[in-house]
C-alpha cells in the first residue's frame, strides 16, 4: 500500500505539497503533503486545513481537558455567559481536575482559554466554540471579568 502510494507521486513527477510546515526532512515532507493532498479523500483526514494549528493542538496536555470543561459546561446547562470560576469549578465538582483546589483550578482555566482566545474574542476549541464578552461594571466592581459564552461548533464547521 505504501510503495503504491509513493509509485503514484513518482508518477506525477515528483511535486512537493502544497502545506509545508518547514520540517528538518524537506524532501521527505513535500513527498508525504502531496500523498495527503492528492491520494486521499479530503472528508477522510485526520488534519483539517490548517496541519499547524491542529499539531499544536495536539501537543498542547490542557487541550483535551479544556475540551472536557466545555462539555461539561454544556452538559449541565449552566446559565451562560460563564466565568473561569464557574469552569473551575464545574470541572471539580466532576472530577475532571482532581489535583488541584478551587483556586489553582480556577487559575488553570483561565490560562487554558486565555491560550486560545488570547486577543481574540471568539475562538474554536475542538468541537465547540467560544466567544468571550468583558464585563465592567458596578457589579464587578468597576474590575475587567471576563465571561464566556459556549456553542458546540455546527458540523462541517
Amino acid at each position: 500500500a505504501v510503495y503504491s502510494l509513493i509509485d503514484r507521486w513518482v508518477r506525477a513527477g515528483c511535486p512537493p505539497g502544497k502545506s509545508l510546515s518547514g520540517f528538518r526532512f524537506r524532501r521527505f515532507e513535500e513527498a508525504v503533503q502531496w500523498i495527503l493532498e492528492n491520494a486521499f479523500d479530503p472528508r477522510l483526514r485526520l488534519f483539517g486545513a490548517d496541519y499547524g494549528e491542529t499539531k499544536r493542538k495536539l501537543a498542547d496536555p490542557d487541550f483535551d481537558l479544556l475540551r472536557g470543561v466545555l462539555r461539561a459546561a454544556l452538559e449541565q446547562t449552566l446559565p451562560q455567559p460563564v466565568s473561569a470560576t464557574d469552569l473551575a469549578r464545574l470541572a471539580v465538582a466532576q472530577g475532571l481536575m482532581t489535583e488541584a483546589g478551587d483556586q489553582e483550578a480556577k487559575l488553570k482555566v483561565g490560562r487554558m482559554l486565555g491560550r486560545y482566545l488570547n486577543e481574540a474574542e471568539i475562538a474554536v476549541i475542538g468541537e465547540f466554540t467560544v466567544q468571550m464578552e468583558c464585563r465592567n461594571d458596578s457589579s464587578t466592581f468597576y474590575k475587567d471579568l471576563r465571561l464566556y459564552r459556549i456553542n458546540r461548533t455546527a458540523l462541517g464547521d
